[in-house]
This record gives C-alpha cells, structure tokens and sequence, in this order.
C-alpha cells in the first residue's frame, strides 16, 4: 500500500496538457516557481512544476488556497490509504457529507491543478496517490 510519492514520479504520468494544467494553477495562485510553465516543452515543464512543488512551504501554501471541500477530499484520501483506498470508496465517503455529489469532482480537480492528489486507472481499481508530504501537512 502506497499513500505518497515523490511529485516527479506521479508527474511522469501526466500528459502535457495535464502538466499545463498544473503550471497554470500554480501560476495563477502564486506558487510557480519562475517563469509561466504552460508555453515550456515537457522536460523543461515538468522540471518547472517539480520545482515549485518541492520548495519549502508549497504545499502548506498550495493547502491554504484549497476549497474546504478539497481539504476534506484529500483527508478522506489519506484516511482511506491511497492505493488500498479506492476511488468509489472515497467518493461515498465525501458525498456523506456533501448532498451534491458534483462537488467531489470539483474537490479533486482542485487537488489535481495544485499537484496535490492524482488518481491513476491500476489493473483492477481506480486508486488516489498523494505528492511527498501532502499528509504530513494535513496532520
């Protein structure tokens, strides 16, 4: 069972367009670290996301720019363990206490744009990792 990995690592499983996502989000919440990611290559790009990503006090800052559902999200997530957690699970979980189930998908894109929360497609369930350090912020 694994809850976090290192960002590159979940990063190198983005697509470009993903990874513009990502760069624009950090940039339009000031947490870019250097110049305007989406208009790099995506060596030079991820290198980019993974350097914001990895400073001291991004994810305490990209957290505090979270919506409260969002934070809530990525603690059912850590609850839940990552890859031992499952995406349906979680889902359930969260519409627990939200009525309008729409506001999950809204949650994790707000996770996913700040680099903090992935869901990847594994052999035989759909499963969440968290970036390196993501849960000990949360703590």
């Amino acid at each position: 069972n694994v809850l976090e990995l290192p960002a590159r690592y979940c990063l190198d499983r983005l697509s470009l367009g993903e990874l513009r996502i990502i760069a624009e989000a950090q940039d339009r919440h000031g947490l870019a670290d250097g110049e305007p990611g989406p208009a790099l290559k995506r060596e030079a790009l991820l290198g980019a996301i993974e350097a914001a990503m990895t400073r001291d006090g991004y994810i305490a800052a990209a957290l505090e720019s979270l919506p409260e559902g969002a934070a809530e999200l990525l603690r059912l997530i850590v609850a839940h363990g990552g890859t031992q957690g499952e995406l349906y699970d979680v889902k359930a979980r969260y519409a627990e206490n939200h009525p309008n189930s729409d506001h999950f998908w809204a949650s994790l894109r707000a996770a996913t744009r700040l680099g903090l929360a992935f869901l990847f497609h594994g052999q035989y369930k759909c499963y969440f990792l968290l970036a390196e350090g993501v849960s000990a912020q949360l703590a």
